[in-house]
């Protein structure tokens, strides 16, 4: 059985919902392309619709939730109780984080990995001079201390064993 991939901040994680929004997020993710590359980079066992459709849900119960505190609030205060546009200018704000919060990790990652990958080619070209086989270098990579890139060294030494 696959382990269920948990992604942060959503209220309802992806592919709970069943495929209620399933029109809404594939028009949403008509207008940003590139959400669906990133979250496909980023989690690879996440659907790109259920994901949409779970930030859809969760940014409208966190619109609706804000609307609500503020109309309470407002009427406790005497104060005019239409808060809904705030609540629903606060739904739409998440959302966009949302949908942009895994492009802002995937450039991270490659911002990280670029950085590690110059240490372990490095590492890797020393290796090779000292006399160790290639395969025996990658593998030294792949079980060291360089983050992202030591996991798609790893990656490739699985590759090429299998």
């Amino acid at each position: 059985m696959q382990q269920q991939t948990r992604v942060p901040f959503l209220v309802i994680q992806p592919g709970s919902m069943g495929h209620g929004l399933h029109n809404l997020s594939s028009a949403v993710l008509g207008v940003f392309p590139s959400a669906r590359d990133d979250l496909q980079q980023l989690y690879e066992s996440v659907d790109a619709g259920d994901y949409v459709a779970a930030a859809l849900f969760s940014s409208a119960v966190i619109g609706a939730s804000f609307a609500l505190f503020l109309t309470v609030i407002s009427i406790s205060r005497g104060l005019n109780p239409l808060m809904l546009g705030f609540g629903a200018l606060l739904g739409a704000c998440v959302f966009a984080f949302y949908i942009i919060y895994p492009g802002i990790l995937v450039r991270k990652i490659a911002q990280k990995t670029d950085n590690e990958l110059v240490f372990a080619l490095r590492e890797l070209s020393l290796q090779i001079e000292s006399g160790v086989a290639l395969f025996d270098a990658m593998t030294n990579i792949a079980s060291g201390k360089y983050g992202y890139a030591s996991r798609a060294f790893a990656t490739a030494v699985r590759e090429i064993n299998s």
